[in-house]
């Protein structure tokens, strides 16, 4: 986003590319901030109706372009058809689809995307640093298959030295 300036048309989910090569526009911004923009939804919705809504959205437009007005119509219209009058008018309005779609920058509604899991990995990352590869968590068998990544030396080939990698590493595999 620094490339383009944060009040750059390209920084936006619809960029503006008519004085411009269109090729110019392409980068990964739409789908940070798209992604955002879905999680926000989803943040309002909750994860059963998002999850719904977009498969009958997905449904109701296969095979077709995604054109963002049908695609509020179809949040709002689930929205109002799942949720009472009140309830549908706070949260289609504290989507501001505008700012969303065509304002450039940052996406307008920041995200906190912080999880027990992420805390938890963090902090047994963290203890792996600071034992410069001597240690591991004693429950490393009750791990889920993401989590154990994190616990593969190579994962921090800069800071461990040499020997002690190759020491984890075997370790890492007796231990699987």
């Amino acid at each position: 986003m620094e490339a383009y300036g944060y009040w750059d048309s390209y920084s936006s989910l619809h960029p503006n590319v008519r004085s411009a090569a269109p090729d110019d526009s392409f980068s990964v911004i739409p789908y940070e901030k798209g992604f955002q923009f879905l999680y926000y939804i989803q943040s309002l919705l909750g994860d059963k109706l998002m999850a719904d809504m977009i498969d009958e959205y997905i449904h109701e437009n296969a095979y077709t372009s995604i054109k963002w007005q049908v695609f509020q119509a179809k949040v709002e219209s689930f929205v109002d058809k799942h949720e009472d009058a009140k309830t549908a008018r706070i949260i289609k309005g504290k989507i501001d689809w505008e700012a969303w779609v065509y304002g450039p920058g940052l996406a307008p509604i920041q995200q906190d995307f912080t999880t027990p899991l992420l805390l938890e990995s963090q902090a047994m990352a963290e203890a792996y640093i600071v034992g410069a590869g001597n240690t591991g968590p004693s429950n490393f068998r009750d791990y889920l298959d993401n989590k154990k990544i994190l616990q593969q030396p190579q994962s921090y080939l800069p800071t461990i030295p040499r020997p002690k990698r190759k020491k984890s590493h075997q370790r890492y595999h007796e231990e699987n």
